[in-house]
């Protein structure tokens, strides 16, 4: 069944027929306008744009300390450098949260 646009403005009265065969060419027309649409754009404006460009590699990475944490958000090791003696320490934490350090 077609569906005449013209005829269902102009009239109050719409059948079930009338509405289910608008429904398919509304639809059919959206994929199309909407197909149409992104093949101009794409041709039109070529690259993407973007809002920011990438950052460069970080050759080096400067902390005073690097924690892990797990899925909670729970630190669970760390890796740093001792206050008091200014060496390197590592240390980790197990499931049942006892420290550990090697020595």
């Amino acid at each position: 069944m077609r569906c005449d646009f013209g005829a269902i403005y102009r009239s109050a009265h719409i059948t079930a027929d009338d509405a289910s065969g608008c429904r398919k060419a509304t639809v059919v027309l959206a994929f199309v306008a909407g197909l149409t649409g992104g093949t101009v754009s794409q041709r039109l404006l070529g690259t993407p744009v973007r809002a920011q460009a990438p950052a460069p590699e970080a050759k080096e990475i400067r902390a005073e300390r690097f924690v892990l944490v797990d899925e909670n958000g729970t630190p669970r090791g760390a890796f740093g450098i001792d206050a008091k003696y200014g060496l390197p320490t590592l240390e980790w934490t197990d499931p049942k949260g006892h420290l550990w350090r090697p020595k």
